[in-house]
């Protein structure tokens, strides 16, 4: 009984109120971290998110850009398809094999293009056999196509000024070209236009 007489209750009030503290403390710095814990895992799941979101919109860019691209070149093959026969008809006959008319020959006389062209003839007839073509018709038609691309060459000046005399577009003054060196390079070729009209689809 005098032990427990001697006991200050008031210390150990104060002793249980202090663990009671830190014990309290101690369960609120758990929770918190615990919960800082859920908070750092959700960020980084967002994070995730963010980079998936990303990555999808970076594929999807590229692949409309890609798409955006073929039309573009498809839409320009098409308006050059369909110039190219327009100019087509406008300087030869319809006729085949293809020939320069009235106005095809006026275009090629006051141009000047075939003494622009000829020095050429024989790198041309070289790309063409390059091409490996089987029949007149295919030699024809590589032979418009590499004749078209001259105006990008060290003749553009010449090309232009022909064009300008003649009162005709670039492509057009270049296409009475490689209608007048195309009977030229087929025989090089060992072939006579006159098939043309044998192997045309």
């Amino acid at each position: 009984m005098y032990y427990f007489a001697s006991i200050n209750w008031d210390t150990v009030g104060v002793i249980c109120a202090v663990i009671v503290a830190v014990v309290t403390a101690v369960s609120f710095i758990i929770v918190k971290v615990f919960n800082l814990g859920k908070v750092a895992q959700r960020l980084t799941d967002v994070e995730d998110g963010i980079t998936d979101v990303k990555t999808d919109v970076d594929k999807t860019k590229k692949d409309l850009t890609k798409e955006i691209k073929e039309s573009r070149k498809d839409l320009t093959n098409r308006i050059d398809e369909v110039l190219t026969n327009m100019a087509l008809k406008q300087v030869s006959q319809s006729q085949s094999p293809r020939a320069l008319n009235d106005f095809g020959n006026q275009v090629l006389e006051q141009s000047g293009i075939r003494a622009i062209i000829e020095p050429k003839v024989s790198e041309i007839v070289a790309e063409v056999k390059a091409n490996k073509p089987e029949n007149p018709y295919q030699v024809q038609e590589m032979l418009l196509d590499i004749v078209k691309k001259l105006k990008d060459t060290d003749l553009k000046d010449s090309i232009e000024q022909a064009a300008f005399k003649s009162g005709v577009t670039v492509e057009t003054v270049l296409l009475v070209a490689g209608i007048d060196i195309r009977d030229t390079v087929l025989q090089k070729l060992d072939m006579n236009p006159n098939d043309i009209d044998s192997y045309k689809p």
